[in-house]
């Protein structure tokens, strides 16, 4: 079978693997048909030899088809899927105390094992989820987890929040807070994903040197400030803007991915008595709301789909993600029949 191989960083090769084996007890095997990148992807990509292993094959944004199941499994061959990648220990504190998705042990498809840009592979049947609908808008399906994740932990109601950052995650936390009623500002230094978040329902407001953004944010939120700042940016100057931007006894969450130092009023923080939280991945039960909103609502997020390459265009797909993540929203790479 064909498989897009990250044999080592910055190098993706097209290789011919052995097919999987026949599933066993609790799995399944799927025929990917779908795979989104994602900003996880080319952190991989790029990634030291001493933290990743390689080789792997990346894809964690999944949409697959039932090949073949094991005896006594609930899903038929044929079914379309949208593969949870989290796998928990589920015997630590962490899983103990109801937060899987944090759980120090977890393991993710595409990450830590093999995932979706293969002709085919092994997964566990309680991390696949029923589907129905056009493979390449379905993989919006985890990042929406990821979204959904994160706007439960700020608490949103039907209040104003603000957003830094309008890539997929940003644009996907406005969208499923206004789901819950909220009225959203999204903050980017890039008008054209400034477009596209309004193209979405949301107010902009557009950053930059001596851009007024915190006073212009605060003005829009009225008050002493928006309850709810959200950072998906993980720069360090957006993430000490989030710290003074929120009111006073507000939440601030943080989902930005970065290995950068950041340098943060920590007082503000005490004085303002604000609750700092971190969004990690995401539950089951989120997973499963995510299917359910893209079943219910996944047309309007169309406009985040910003390219569709076949499986063998994998490596060229990945690096112009990685050159000029600018311009590329959401790019999903195709390796069912047509890919």
């Amino acid at each position: 079978m064909r498989a897009a191989v990250l044999t080592a960083p910055g190098t993706v090769e097209l290789s011919d693997r052995p097919d999987p084996a026949e599933p066993g007890p609790g799995e399944l095997l799927v025929a990917p048909e779908a795979v989104g990148i994602c900003g996880s992807d080319i952190h991989y990509l790029h990634g030291d030899p001493a933290l990743y292993q390689f080789p792997r094959v990346l894809g964690h944004e999944l949409i697959a088809t039932v090949r073949a199941t094991a005896p006594g499994g609930a899903l038929a061959v044929g079914e379309q899927v949208a593969v949870w990648p989290l796998q928990a220990c589920g015997h630590c504190d962490t899983c103990r105390a109801g937060r899987p998705n944090a759980c120090p042990n977890f393991s993710l498809i595409g990450i830590h094992t093999d995932g979706g840009l293969q002709d085919a592979l092994l997964v566990p049947e309680a991390q696949c989820f029923p589907i129905v609908g056009e493979p390449a808008l379905m993989t919006l399906v985890e990042p929406l987890s990821i979204a959904i994740h994160a706007v439960a932990r700020g608490a949103v109601t039907t209040e104003a929040i603000v957003v830094f950052g309008a890539g997929p995650i940003g644009q996907l936390i406005g969208f499923v807070a206004a789901e819950r009623g909220a009225r959203v500002l999204i903050v980017d230094r890039l008008e054209s994903r400034l477009q596209l978040a309004r193209v979405l329902g949301m107010e902009t407001l557009l950053s930059g040197a001596d851009s007024g953004v915190l006073s212009g944010a605060r003005a829009w939120a009225g008050g002493d400030g928006p309850p709810v700042v959200f950072d998906a940016t993980a720069s360090p100057v957006a993430v000490s803007d989030t710290l003074s931007l929120v009111r006073p006894a507000g939440r601030v969450v943080l989902v930005g991915l970065a290995g950068e130092q950041a340098v943060m009023p920590f007082g503000v923080i005490t004085h303002k008595e604000l609750d700092v939280l971190g969004a990690s991945v995401c539950t089951r039960e989120e997973f499963a709301e995510a299917v359910h909103l893209v079943q219910r609502r996944g047309e309007q997020l169309r406009p985040l789909l910003t390219g569709q390459v076949p499986l063998q265009e994998a490596d060229e797909a990945l690096r112009r993600v990685a050159e000029r993540p600018a311009e590329s929203m959401k790019v999903v790479i195709r390796v069912g029949a047509d890919g």
